[in-house]
């Protein structure tokens, strides 16, 4: 747990003060990970059961969701945060993003003109 504090006060380091204040960090004080070893939230990125026990023990947290929102709020891009790796929360991320551009459209596809026939 220790890193994982090290971590989130790192990124209020480099967030400053005035921005600290939009992130409620209450929710710390009851998670699940507070009482496991740091290095299961934070695996290698090929440590494929190191990342799974970490999802196991979010999975049973009572505030996963308030650590989610944070990693996504910080755009934390290590360690697993409210059950979600880097690559579930940047698939997230961009969905969120693409639901709120106005007239996104998900059906858009590549232009074929770059693209030579085939014979």
């Amino acid at each position: 747990m220790t890193a994982m504090i090290e971590r989130v006060d790192l990124i209020s380091s480099i967030l400053g003060p005035v921005e600290r204040q939009f992130f409620d960090q209450s929710w710390r004080h009851e998670s699940l990970c507070s009482q496991a070893d740091s290095e299961t939230f934070f695996p290698d990125v090929r440590a494929k059961t190191q990342a799974k026990n970490a999802k196991r023990i979010c999975g049973q947290c009572p505030v996963a969701t308030e650590c989610l929102e944070f990693a996504l709020s910080t755009h934390e891009r290590f360690g697993v945060w409210g059950g979600k790796t880097p690559v579930e929360r940047r698939d997230i991320a961009r969905a969120r993003n693409a639901a709120t551009r106005p007239n996104a459209d998900t059906n858009v596809r590549p232009a074929l003109s770059m693209v030579a026939p085939v014979a």
